[in-house]
């Protein structure tokens, strides 16, 4: 038994979803301590027993219609400087209390910077390391914003000690870097027992609250649509807006015929797994997000696009069956390799402490 200290960065839901299922088969053997701020916080303070939880400090981004706000997130992150401080305090207690024999970390960078403080083993689990482990094929017109993303990833999680990423589409193996393994997404136990059928709603998910240009679009468009992430509950002609509910969330999730989000990962391999076409629209400026969806579209498992349009959505419609062909092929056996994985790379690390 070891005692593990598991950082999940509390942006979004997607990195505490997909932490869940490795951390309960984690407790099977283990000892862990989760540390997590905003809504990773809320959604494990449900999921976790009280001991096994610690609140810190979430970093956050800002978003104005669909697009990342340098300014806006330089802004409110300089308002957390007192919290930032009182978080390291925190950190620092817990390290010295708990005595980590490893720390993992998803996305989470007071975990990550502590680990290497005090020379623990750092295993990183995240999706978006992939951009920073492997060599991608993405236009060349990203290639800007590519080089800031890399940077503010190996910024939070660079220095691991192994890598493992969770993904749908897979790089040249001889381009893949040492210590790092490749690995299908993890599958919450809620998706794995859902049955998907067709039904007659398209699911609409998104990030940013304040994208315009969304409702006016799909209410042009002779389709059911069931919105999410505009925190509103409302019915208006074919479009039916509803505030987040997992279990409600799930029900939509496996009745569409289709889905229409960012390039939120966590969704787009859900979606993939359950063999939904995806029109992926990613947050401007959202490097992983365009990545995501750049594969997504090479796999011809949906679409990328930077905008949307009346005209964008039908076309995405008539292709509905394309893609539900393409989709037919993909494979996953749950999370067994994810799990052969950690096991692996724990046995390995605690094998040297010993």
């Amino acid at each position: 038994m070891a005692n593990i200290l598991y950082g999940v960065e509390g942006e979004g839901m997607g990195h505490a979803v997909r932490s869940k299922p490795i951390i309960q088969h984690l407790l099977k053997k283990h000892n862990v301590l989760v540390v997590a701020g905003d809504r990773a916080y809320k959604f494990f303070q449900k999921n976790l027993p009280k001991k096994n939880i610690q609140k810190i400090l979430s970093l956050n981004m800002v978003y104005v219609n669909n697009e990342v706000s340098n300014f806006g997130t330089l802004k409110l992150n300089l308002k957390r400087i007192p919290q930032a401080r009182e978080t390291i305090r925190k950190m620092k207690k817990i390290f010295l209390g708990f005595k980590p024999d490893i720390v993992i970390s998803d996305f989470e960078p007071f975990t990550s910077k502590f680990a290497k403080r005090y020379r623990v083993p750092l295993i990183s689990i995240d999706n978006m390391s992939i951009s920073t482990r492997c060599n991608l094929e993405v236009d060349n017109k990203f290639r800007t914003i590519g080089a800031i993303d890399r940077a503010v990833i190996l910024a939070f999680s660079g220095g691991a000690d192994y890598y493992i990423i969770t993904t749908f589409f897979y790089p040249k193996k001889d381009e893949i870097k040492k210590r790092t393994y490749l690995v299908p997404p993890v599958v919450r136990e809620e998706i794995q027992n859902t049955k998907p059928k067709k039904g007659n709603h398209v699911l609409v998910y998104q990030t940013s609250d304040t994208y315009q240009a969304l409702l006016p679009t799909l209410k042009n468009v002779k389709e059911n649509f069931v919105v999410y992430g505009l925190h509103k509950n409302l019915k208006d002609k074919n479009l039916t807006l509803r505030d987040f509910n997992e279990d409600v969330f799930l029900d939509d999730l496996a009745d569409c015929k289709a889905i229409i989000t960012n390039g939120g990962f966590t969704l787009i391999s859900e979606a993939i797994y359950l063999k939904k076409p995806i029109l992926s629209i990613p947050v401007k400026k959202q490097y992983e997000q365009i990545v995501n969806a750049t594969y997504l579209e090479k796999l011809k498992y949906g679409e990328f696009h930077e905008d949307i349009s009346k005209e964008i959505v039908e076309n995405f419609i008539k292709r509905l069956p394309a893609y539900e062909k393409s989709l037919s092929k993909y494979k996953q056996d749950g999370n067994k390799l994810l799990f052969k994985a950690v096991d692996k790379i724990l046995g390995q690390i605690l094998l040297k402490k010993n």
